[in-house]
């Protein structure tokens, strides 16, 4: 019996003249779509704003939403809103009160190759999944789903958190398009120990003699931040030091861009002041050589950025002030992991952290959105992230620098 070609399902792979023929209609809606990817939406989508309604809407989701959220906190997506806006907010309404959120997205719009959302980044955080309120959970992800109209690329994902195994579970689409892990630790037992079994003698013998040295220079000191006043020094100090590496070289330094660095200030003055925030410092003659903050929520620790003193190099006090946060963490009983929040082999941290958490990047869409587009966003995706990989090695080993 001969086969209706007409009605197969439509493949990415189809696109011959015949495809083009038989599916003009389709085709042409997706290309409509295209010329207008700010035409009214479906979801909830608005202009994110500083106003005082939003700003508490986030805190009272952020106190109740399924966690750790770590970079993804409500204070970090204020600070967002306060100073690199207008974004994009996805948000998911109760339904007894039209002021409380159960979800809340901050997402970028997207119209190549076909009309998505993507979780929205910055260099000093990620938005990587919606704040959600643990209450009523699965309900809520599923109003969500169904009114989302076109996929949502969602990156930089742990792919063990529950909130995306309830997402794959409410969508009709569903698809990991990268995956791979980075360095993490579990913080459980004794800091001595871990010392031992995590680097031979050779190892820790060398740590010993770097930190020596550096004592040798003068009066070295750790300090680690306490008192809120003390917050401002810690951040210019931060920020002068990244600005004096290659970053800065390259005009990538959070300092180069006046909005980045006032969102930076005030999403680690928002994490302070709900205590949140671990920032230290490795100080010689008083004068900051190494600088590194975290997020603490829920047990864990998420790393922020790191930067020091390249006239220091050969002493690596990168490496010294890392060693120091790491046995705050096994001191601290209110944390039992940590995670790095670095890039795939990162060269520093994978050495002294050896635990791996699986993250991926993944896209989803609701039965609203068409195989098609579904399928055009998947191939492009994969051909431009490993594009995008070769083209930043190549930079990175043109400029002579490595990757943080």
């Amino acid at each position: 019996m001969a086969v209706d070609e007409s009605r197969r399902p439509l493949c990415f792979g189809d696109l011959d003249t015949t495809f083009v023929l038989r599916n003009w209609h389709q085709i042409c809606t997706t290309i409509i779509m295209l010329a207008d990817p700010y035409r009214d939406y479906v979801l909830n989508l608005s202009n994110a704003s500083d106003d005082m309604q939003s700003v508490e809407c986030l805190n009272a989701l952020g106190t109740k939403a399924m966690g750790p959220l770590g970079l993804r906190s409500h204070e970090m997506m204020i600070a967002i809103q306060k100073h690199l806006g207008p974004h994009r907010m996805l948000t998911v309404k109760s339904d007894q009160n039209a002021n409380e959120n159960k979800l809340a997205m901050l997402v970028s719009a997207k119209s190549w190759p076909v009309p998505h959302y993507a979780s929205y980044s910055t260099p000093v955080s990620q938005c990587s999944l919606p704040l959600l309120d643990e209450v009523g959970a699965r309900d809520t992800l599923k109003a969500f789903m169904q009114k989302l109209d076109r996929p949502l690329l969602l990156r930089n994902v742990e792919i063990d958190h529950p909130l995306l195994s309830l997402l794959k579970d409410e969508s009709t689409h569903y698809k990991i398009l990268k995956q791979w892990q980075r360095a993490s630790i579990n913080t459980a037992g004794c800091f001595d120990t871990w010392m031992a079994e995590n680097f031979d003698h050779k190892r820790r013998k060398e740590l010993k003699r770097l930190r020596k040295r550096l004592e040798e220079q003068g009066q070295l000191e750790l300090a680690v931040l306490s008192n809120a006043s003390d917050l401002p020094k810690f951040i210019d100090d931060f920020l002068r030091l990244e600005d004096a590496s290659w970053k800065g070289n390259n005009g990538t330094s959070i300092k180069k861009e006046a909005n980045m660095e006032a969102t930076l200030r005030s999403a680690l003055q928002n994490l302070a002041l709900s205590g949140k925030l671990r920032f230290w410092a490795l100080r010689l003659n008083g004068e900051t050589i190494a600088s590194l903050y975290a997020v603490a929520d829920q047990k864990q620790v998420t790393l922020g950025k790191i930067a020091f003193d390249q006239t220091y190099a050969k002493y690596s006090p990168g490496v010294l002030l890392v060693i120091d946060a790491t046995q705050s963490f096994f001191e601290c009983p209110n944390t039992n992991s940590a995670d790095s929040n670095a890039i795939p082999g990162h060269p520093m941290i994978d050495r002294i952290w050896r635990d791996r958490l699986q993250v991926v990047d993944v896209l989803f869409a609701p039965a609203n959105a068409s195989q098609l587009s579904f399928d055009l966003l998947k191939s492009y995706e994969k051909h431009y992230s490993s594009a995008r990989l070769q083209l930043k090695k190549i930079y990175y080993r043109l400029k002579g620098v490595q990757p943080s």
